[in-house]
């Protein structure tokens, strides 16, 4: 029924979804968004589209250089810290 919807867009952005909710409401709002349209003149839309595709780059950046390695150590540790002492 909804399988048009899945893409690999989709997908990819569903991947990133948990960073760019964390990230764009303070880097995209309130940094690059005014910066775009004070510092540069530019108008809100162009200024928009810029802000949203850095946003998503930076949602991208923090999820596979910081979110997945993290994870990935931290599972790693919890696994030898709780589960192989639950053997003894």
């Amino acid at each position: 029924m909804l399988a048009f919807i899945i893409s690999p867009v989709t997908l990819f952005l569903g991947s990133i979804s948990y960073a760019l909710y964390l990230i764009h409401q303070i880097v995209s709002l309130h940094i690059i968004l005014p910066f775009f349209t004070t510092s540069c003149g530019w108008t809100y839309w162009p200024s928009a589209l810029l802000t949203a595709v850095i946003a998503i780059i930076l949602a991208s950046l923090v999820t596979f250089y910081i979110e997945k390695p993290a994870g990935r150590k931290m599972k790693a540790w919890l696994t030898k810290t709780f589960y192989t002492n639950s053997l003894d």
